[in-house]
């Protein structure tokens, strides 16, 4: 018996152990992180900014220019079979003037490859469901 009392004492003394351990190192590492964040502001070298120059103003692309890309990577995946990029792509197709300010470009045989995806796709769904 005086063994059996002696290890039920040692267990709730050894989660107190570990708790105060935890406890003192999860203060160490908010100091840590307060240090820190009080070095980097009071550092003005620590927080850089680059300089923007005109040659890089000049090379930034244009929202046209990006919208132009994101459809040729949609067209791409609908072109593979994706049935939600060919989605995607019909409706930048579609909309493109009106909702990005461009028009995308695509062929009579795209545009028709892309539309009988998405009646496959909702035949499956219809015969699914």
């Amino acid at each position: 018996m005086k063994s059996q009392s002696t290890k039920q004492a040692r267990g709730p003394s050894g989660f107190r152990w570990t708790a105060r351990v935890l406890i003192v190192m999860a203060m160490a590492c908010s100091a840590f992180v307060l240090m820190s964040a009080n070095v980097a502001l009071a550092e003005p070298a620590a927080i850089t900014v680059a300089p923007v120059t005109d040659a890089a103003a000049a090379t930034t692309p244009s929202e046209r220019s990006v919208w132009a890309d994101v459809f040729t990577g949609v067209a791409h995946r609908a072109d593979a079979g994706s049935v939600e990029a060919a989605r995607l792509a019909l409706q930048m197709h579609r909309y493109g003037p009106v909702v990005y300010g461009i028009s995308f470009e695509a062929t009579a045989r795209q545009l028709q490859r892309w539309q009988r995806e998405l009646e496959s796709s909702d035949e499956l769904r219809v015969q699914a469901g």
